[in-house]
């Protein structure tokens, strides 16, 4: 047996035995992941090393620990170049066979091999109703996406066939809705079914958060900078938008007396605003002090409501100067809390569209423009226009950079939308929306039974087909989390 492989041997006889180990064998891997992102030697050795683990893993038929090591393997990965500073780096997702990356490679054997005595479809209908539902409607919108949108091209709707490489978009889109996702909803829930350790899931599921946050603590002592329109930003992947999610863990009993999550949590709110903030991660952070609130109500812990309403002024206070502070001193932050109270102005309707920042203004039209684009074809709204199709520019949206590709900017048609909402609507029309109302019902209902639900409603309202990265943790929580909410009732 070579040094690696027994390296990798080593490593998997220990895994999952202890959260501990788990923490460490994590924290070694985040950090080598991104300080060598452009060595390719060193992440070639790494990614060897990550793929014998799974060899390992797959030979023993540890279904569990293989998921949950894909998950953070996928998870912590880099994936956007632009966002670098670099022209080459190397990362787990990244890397590619004939075509097609680690992502989905990794899927294939296991998915086949966890299936190969079935598909246990009669113990998810009868057992895990709002799983059930939710991946029976996962599949019927992917099925009419895929119809409608190879209908639109046909029939050259908007012109596409001519104004866009409607090919490059189609392969793209079914590539991050259904590659992926598919195998990913399907191994989970089979977990769930057949595998008596299936919790073991949320040890990976948090030591993959603490992994993210180290990479951060990494970048920043190392000086390791990525960019964000020209922007100094940390060197850590998409994923970096899951850690406010660290704040609630400590609201479930199975995390209540874990110190080490708040530290953990802390460093990354800090971290994540000051130098990777966006601006939904500055809404979700605002948004926490009443989640903590809501499920104090819910337990009726009135000595906890009385203590917090009590010491709600110094929260106020505490907040408002770590705002004052990041305001000063980060002008990433600045920007994207700038863009966030802009939107917030729009909802509660003090002011026009038109005045609102670039990022949500673009946002906010482009739901215009697919509403008008139904009025103009009023016959496509029940179940939308499918994948890679198009909607007009009606509302004269000016050039905002990157929002949209070239190519669309230069044909006035947007195909790449930016929200969950917007992709599904156009995609799907109507029974998108329903699809989208359904599943954040189905999340709301199983909110105080596990916090990775809230991780999966998070990952689905805002980055649904977006970033493969970001999909092997939202969406294996958002299974994870249905059954789990199903399992507790």
């Amino acid at each position: 047996m070579n040094k690696s492989l027994s390296t990798a041997v080593r490593i998997g006889g220990h895994i999952a035995e202890s959260k501990a180990f788990l923490y460490i064998e994590f924290l070694v891997i985040a950090a080598l992941s991104t300080y060598f992102y452009t060595n390719q030697f060193v992440m070639q050795a790494l990614i060897g090393i990550e793929i014998l683990i799974l060899v390992y893993l797959f030979i023993r038929k540890r279904w569990v620990d293989y998921i949950g090591h894909y998950v953070f393997f996928c998870g912590i990965s880099l994936e956007f170049a632009d966002l670098l500073q670099v022209d080459v780096f190397y990362s787990f997702k990244e890397t590619r066979l004939f075509g097609l990356n680690l992502g989905v490679w990794a899927l294939v054997p296991i998915t086949l091999s966890m299936l190969t005595k079935g598909y246990p479809l009669g113990q998810i209908k009868s057992k895990l109703k709002s799983l059930y539902t939710f991946i029976r409607q996962y599949i019927l919108v992917l099925a009419i996406a895929i119809v409608m949108g190879v209908l639109m091209f046909i029939v050259n709707d908007n012109n596409v066939g001519y104004l866009l490489d409607w090919k490059y978009f189609f392969i793209s889109q079914f590539y991050l809705v259904a590659v992926q996702p598919i195998m990913l909803i399907l191994i989970i829930s089979t977990a769930v079914c057949k595998c008596e350790d299936y919790h073991k899931l949320e040890d990976y599921f948090e030591c993959t958060l603490v992994g993210i946050v180290f990479c951060m603590v990494v970048s920043v002592l190392t000086k390791n900078w990525g960019d964000y329109g020209g922007i100094s930003t940390l060197v850590v992947g998409n994923s970096v938008r899951w850690i406010p999610i660290l704040l609630i863990l400590p609201l479930y009993k199975e995390y209540k007396n874990q110190k080490k999550i708040w530290i953990w949590a802390l460093i990354g709110m800090l971290l994540s605003l000051t130098y990777n903030a966006t601006g939904k991660t500055v809404l979700i952070y605002g948004m926490i002090p009443f989640l903590f609130f809501i499920h104090l109500i819910k337990n009726r812990d009135n000595v906890k409501i009385a203590f917090y309403l009590l010491a709600a002024p110094v929260i106020l206070m505490a907040g408002i100067f770590i705002v004052k502070y990041l305001l000063d001193n980060s002008h990433l932050f600045y920007v994207k809390f700038r863009q966030a109270v802009s939107l917030i102005k729009y909802m509660l309707g003090i002011t026009q569209a038109s005045f609102v920042s670039d990022s949500p203004k673009v946002r906010i039209y482009e739901i215009y423009n697919i509403a008008l684009e139904y009025a103009n074809k009023p016959w496509l709204l029940l179940f939308g226009k499918g994948l890679a199709s198009t909607a007009r520019n009606y509302m004269d949206l000016h050039y905002v950079g990157s929002a949209f590709s070239e190519a669309e900017w230069n044909a006035g048609l947007f195909c790449t939308m930016h929200e969950t909402f917007s992709k599904l609507f156009l995609s799907n029309g109507l029974y998108g929306i329903v699809f989208f109302v359904t599943t954040i019902a189905h999340c709301i209902k199983g909110w105080f039974s596990s916090p990775w639900i809230v991780l999966g409603l998070y990952w689905f309202v805002i980055s649904y087909s977006y970033s493969a990265t970001m999909t092997s943790i939202g969406l294996s929580c958002l299974v994870y989390g249905l059954a789990k909410a199903d399992i507790k009732k």
